[in-house]
């Protein structure tokens, strides 16, 4: 766990970064990364999961049912710190694969960056300190924010 922050600060600020993706960017969520988020945000937020199983008929709520159950054995504080990691192998994948701004969608950028950066400083401090110092330089030939450089350093479009 990150120095002097608590698994419910991580998971919470985890849950508003991955609800806050932009649906249209390049970062997606897999349906086998939907069933590991939902079966750990209800862990931790519900518990062990004491709801019957499903029925064949109704194979989503199958899948999801058992993305719960399978973590029965697992605190809800464990569940919340899986989340967090989760989210920050995601973030760390994206940021090794794409621009900030261009997994974020330079549409949605704009908007979500005081939303975001906060959360994000929780879960990725390094790439935030490394995004906050790009964006401190400007490049002289763009006077618009988009000539800023982004977290890896290149310049965005």
């Amino acid at each position: 766990m990150s120095s002097g922050v608590s698994a419910d600060d991580l998971f919470s600020a985890a849950v508003g970064v991955v609800h806050n993706l932009p649906l249209t960017g390049p970062v997606k969520i897999t349906n086998e990364e939907k069933l590991a988020y939902y079966g750990l945000y209800k862990h931790a937020t519900e518990g062990p999961c004491s709801r019957p199983k499903p029925g064949l008929m109704d194979i989503i709520e199958a899948f999801k049912w058992d993305a719960w159950n399978r973590l029965r054995e697992t605190s809800q504080n464990e569940a919340k710190q899986r989340y967090a990691d989760l989210t920050r192998e995601k973030i760390r994948k994206a940021n090794r694969e794409f621009k900030m701004q261009d997994w974020m969608g330079h549409e949605d950028w704009n908007r979500l960056e005081p939303i975001l950066l906060p959360k994000l400083r929780l879960l990725v401090p390094e790439l935030v300190d490394k995004y906050e110092v790009a964006r401190s330089e400007v490049i002289p030939s763009d006077p618009e924010p988009r000539g800023r450089r982004s977290m890896l350093g290149q310049k965005s479009a």
